[in-house]
């Protein structure tokens, strides 16, 4: 390779240049960037201790100049999580003592953790909680791959996040939880896309009913006096008869959410991930397919990779198992979250379409309108 025109030379393999705020090069240190980060607010914000006096003024600095630094950081190099909890120590101690450190600082705050961070219309202070902005940014970037992503950043998405292993990335899909989110699911993982693909399953659905489990028990208890749902096998392929399941019940069930949620996109279904899964069972407990359905469930399955259906014209419908190795444990648990699957979505009970067009429904919220009165060259003379 011949030399580079000046002013460009080649770096050093144990070197790390800035670039656009960031320390890149061949050395693979993720932590010296935070590190740099550390010294350059030190530095800064001891020169804007001198000018601040109270709790509120560090509160506002730290809401407007800390937290937009270690976000851009974070964006490009993840932080682990001993990292955010020491970040997170000296925006506190910067905020109730003026001082940016991770060591303990003698003296206590004169508000309780979570009053600080309300905000200051609620008697707050805005105090800024670094895991939970980098959980918001996580959240937002993984929503706009899926939603706003050209060629060029799937395949930027495939380097970054994908299985280096094989030749071919597999494709990716976010699954929103339609169950209502637990505490467990707040938590920062190893990376920017695990980290945001878990939040967006967690949070990202709608707001179940309040009485969407209730429903789905009722409706599996129609079943003790209708008959269960039969299943005939004939090798791979299965026929449910779900006449049990239809009547005024499930049509209560499905208006009640069509008055909340508005129209059910039944294509949609075959693209939940199993491996995000979670389903109301029969006694209204939510459980993870994952953890009850091993057989069917591996890194990267969706629904549609397992399960096939089509509606019978006859009533009832038509499941064909896609799995390669078809086993008695498969056949038991495919008639399983089939019956599941029922339970939690009971507008696939009514006959579907096959025209392949793929629907996306929102809501449009109502916008207020200003009127507005110009006066034009006002205070001029010509």
């Amino acid at each position: 390779m011949g030399p580079l025109p000046a002013p460009l030379r080649l770096q050093a393999i144990t070197k790390l240049s800035r670039y656009l705020g960031l320390q890149v090069g061949s050395v693979q240190d993720p932590d010296y960037t935070w590190q740099v980060a550390r010294t350059q607010l030190v530095a800064r914000l001891a020169l804007a201790t001198r000018k601040t006096l109270t709790v509120d003024q560090r509160s506002l600095i730290a809401t407007a100049i800390v937290i937009p630094k270690l976000l851009y950081i974070g964006r490009h190099q993840w932080p682990s999580k001993g990292t955010i909890q020491a970040f997170q120590k000296m925006i506190k101690n910067y905020i109730w003592h003026g001082r940016f450190t991770e060591c303990d600082v003698g003296g206590r705050a004169w508000l309780n953790q979570h009053v600080a961070t309300l905000p200051r219309q609620q008697g707050g202070l805005a105090v800024p909680d670094l895991k939970m902005e980098l959980l918001a940014l996580a959240a937002v970037t993984v929503n706009n791959w899926a939603v706003d992503s050209d060629p060029d950043t799937q395949i930027l998405g495939d380097v970054l996040a994908g299985c280096q292993t094989v030749g071919v990335a597999p494709q990716m899909y976010i699954t929103p939880r339609h169950t209502p989110p637990t505490v467990h699911n707040r938590r920062v993982k190893e990376s920017i896309w695990s980290t945001g693909l878990s939040v967006c399953n967690s949070f990202g659905g709608v707001s179940p009913a309040a009485s969407k489990a209730a429903m789905v028990v009722a409706l599996h208890c129609t079943l003790y006096f209708r008959g269960p749902v039969v299943a005939t096998w004939y090798g791979r392929r299965m026929t449910l008869d779900t006449q049990p399941l239809q009547g005024p019940l499930s049509r209560q069930y499905q208006a009640t959410e069509e008055t909340l949620h508005g129209d059910f996109c039944s294509e949609w279904v075959p693209y939940m991930a199993l491996e995000e899964l979670k389903l109301f069972t029969e006694t209204g407990v939510a459980r993870g397919i994952k953890s009850t359905m091993r057989a069917l469930c591996r890194n990267g399955t969706l629904v549609k990779d397992v399960l096939h259906w089509r509606w019978l014209a006859k009533g009832g419908m038509l499941v064909t198992v896609l799995v390669d190795k078809f086993t008695r444990t498969i056949r038991r648990q495919a008639e399983r979250l089939m019956v599941l699957i029922l339970l939690n979505f009971p507008q696939l009970l009514r006959h579907g379409e096959h025209s392949g067009r793929i629907r996306y429904e929102t809501k449009i919220r109502p916008m207020r309108r200003f009127n507005f009165v110009l006066t034009l060259n006002a205070g001029w003379k010509a």
